[in-house]
């Protein structure tokens, strides 16, 4: 992505890391957007956001609008499992609020997590899972540096390309109304997708999830052309509604 910091370009990158649990995949986004509802309504109530933030996993799975079985709770605790193992390697791509900076840094998506039932540090049983956030996280939540994303409007969507480009299209066109371009390759190394060298595949593959984001109005149109070099392709997107 290009940032404009003091009227220059700056590339800037952010590299997400796992570990033997796995990359934090569609599903894992569907609970991170969740947890985020549960995040802000705590921060109405309290004025601030502090750790831990507790939830049960009930609540996750009623905003998320599955059936509380044992599969969904297992599904949770894998959840919390992935994202306290997961972090992210940030070259001036993680903004910090409190001090107005792009990061350079090696950051934890959650520092921490406990499960209900298991044991905390004083000794009692937990009645909930905790979470524990990440300081920039806390940072940017308490100085109201968020991306409004509407859970209602993503949960309608099926195709995992086109979830996976909500959060990336709110960053896009955050401050442009002007159709934006990105190379094919990147965004397909981003996606974790297979890039294909023929222009009819690539585009069969992203047709479904673009699609889905024009019906819901995410997307006015979006187009798979040739850069002008002719060793890539580009994606043409325009801001929907």
């Amino acid at each position: 992505m290009l940032f404009r910091s003091g009227g220059i370009k700056t590339e800037a990158k952010a590299t997400i890391v796992g570990s033997d649990t796995g990359l934090p995949n569609t599903a894992d986004l569907d609970k991170y957007l969740s947890f985020q509802i549960i995040v802000a309504e705590l921060k109405k109530k309290h004025g601030t956001i502090q750790n831990p933030v507790g939830f049960t996993t009930y609540q996750l799975l009623k905003l998320l609008g599955l059936k509380p079985v044992g599969k969904r709770y297992k599904e949770v605790e894998e959840w919390l499992d992935r994202m306290s193992a997961t972090w992210i390697k940030s070259e001036g791509a993680i903004y910090l609020a409190k001090t107005k900076r792009y990061a350079k840094d090696r950051f934890h998506v959650f520092d921490r997590a406990v499960s209900m039932g298991q044991e905390l540090e004083d000794g009692r049983c937990a009645d909930q899972n905790y979470v524990w956030l990440s300081s920039w996280q806390l940072e940017n939540l308490n100085h109201n540096y968020v991306l409004a994303i509407d859970l209602a409007e993503y949960q309608r969507l099926r195709s995992s390309i086109a979830k996976a480009m909500v959060p990336l299209l709110y960053i896009w066109f955050y401050t442009t109304s002007k159709p934006i371009q990105k190379r094919y390759r990147d965004l397909c190394q981003f996606l974790c997708i297979r890039a294909y060298p023929q222009i009819s595949r690539a585009r069969e593959k992203l047709q479904p999830g673009m699609n889905e984001l024009k019906g819901i109005g995410y997307l006015a149109d979006w187009e798979l052309a040739h850069t002008v070099d002719g060793a890539d392709f580009k994606l043409i997107l325009t801001k929907g509604k």
